[in-house]
């Protein structure tokens, strides 16, 4: 095996370009709802490591970065 390749890896993740506002929002909410679809939380925001939870967002308010659209209301 050559230095720095995984096995794991190999050929199970792809990544695609996000090139217009409504597939962003789509990729944004798969993201969000992983969690709730693995059911590892009752909702969405109950999990501590997603941007939608609310102890994250009260202790630091900060973001990793600014979102390039507007945040959706729901």
């Amino acid at each position: 095996m050559r230095r720095g390749m995984l096995r794991c890896n190999q050929g199970r993740y792809k990544s695609f370009p996000v090139q217009t506002d409504d597939y962003f929002y789509q990729v944004v909410r798969y993201v969000e709802r992983n969690a709730l679809r693995a059911n590892l939380v009752a909702r969405t925001e109950h999990w501590l490591w997603s941007s939608l939870c609310p102890s994250r967002r009260e202790s630091d308010g900060q973001l990793l970065a600014v979102w390039p659209l507007p945040r959706p209301a729901n």
